[in-house]
């Protein structure tokens, strides 16, 4: 790989280290990492125009390093790669306050409107998605055949939520795909993490990715009380609290590995999750007109 890097990006690191799939390397006390692109290809163009814009606005992140060819995706032995330079290289856990600066950061430079409709139809595709891998594979895994139906409710529980929203269109500004629990702050300026997407996408994901595990309710009530939404963004959230991204995620992780250890312990946590979800939308509903959905009433 020390060969490659030489060659792709004129770098000469005196030693890389391996860790997962990933390649790591420092060139004056400077890190670097050689990320496995698996992402969609399209999203390229989109991640380059957030990046100008933030370049433009001198907003600091995790620097992508165009190869000698100026592309983003290098293929090394046939596997596209990415090359991030490591400009914010803090390794404590995220915390709320860490998405709120983000958002902070991100909101100053960049707002856009977001269609409701596509969100709707992506959502609704997806458990279309599922509920045809489960017909085909389901008989090899037990716990994903058993649980499947009450993920499904949520998801539809959402899709209806969501289509209530009255209006078609949302501000958006640059968000993540994925913020998960386990997430660095390091890991919140990767730029290939990046989309645009409302302000409350990274809040509810943070969340929900949480929500199997702990009570989060001081958590969502000292976020909510700092931050001001609309009615259409309070329900955009509780549609994405509702949606089961973290189900689905591990499904399909547990299809490819044909293990469903991890699915396991989500599932015997459904209790957790439905004590979280109550507390949030009886919460919201006392200030702001909400869909009814009578079994998280309380």
């Amino acid at each position: 790989m020390k060969n490659a890097i030489n060659y792709y990006y004129q770098l000469y690191p005196l030693d890389i280290h391996q860790k997962d799939k990933k390649f790591i390397f420092s060139i004056d006390d400077t890190g670097y990492v050689l990320i496995p692109y698996i992402d969609d290809a399209k999203r390229i163009g989109r991640i380059e125009y957030i990046l100008k814009i933030l370049d433009y606005n001198q907003i600091k992140y995790n620097q992508i390093i165009k190869n000698t060819a100026n592309t983003i995706v290098t293929y090394i032995s046939n596997i596209p790669y990415v090359l991030i330079k490591i400009n914010i290289n803090n390794q404590n856990n995220v915390i709320i306050s860490d998405i709120i600066e983000f958002q902070n950061y991100m909101t100053s430079v960049l707002t856009e409107k977001i269609d409701i409709n596509n969100l709707s139809s992506l959502w609704m595709d997806k458990v279309d998605y599922f509920e045809y891998q489960v017909s085909q594979f389901g008989i090899k895994f037990p716990i994903i055949r058993h649980s499947f139906n009450y993920f499904i409710g949520l998801a539809e529980n959402a899709i209806m939520v969501i289509n209530s929203i009255s209006k078609k269109e949302i501000v958006g500004t640059i968000s993540h795909f994925r913020v998960s629990v386990s997430e660095k702050i390091t890991d919140l300026y990767n730029p290939l993490n990046f989309v645009i997407d409302s302000k409350i996408r990274d809040i509810s994901e943070y969340l929900k990715g949480k929500m199997f595990f702990y009570d989060i309710s001081s958590e969502f009530s000292y976020y909510f009380n700092l931050k001001y939404f609309s009615n259409d963004e309070i329900i955009l959230f509780l549609a994405r609290m509702l949606y089961p991204t973290y189900y689905f995620d591990v499904c399909e992780n547990s299809i490819e590995a044909n293990n469903e250890d991890t699915l396991k312990i989500i599932v015997s946590k459904v209790s957790l999750y439905e004590q979280n979800i109550k507390y949030i939308y009886n919460y919201l509903r006392k200030m702001f007109q909400i869909p009814e959905i009578g079994w998280l009433l309380s």
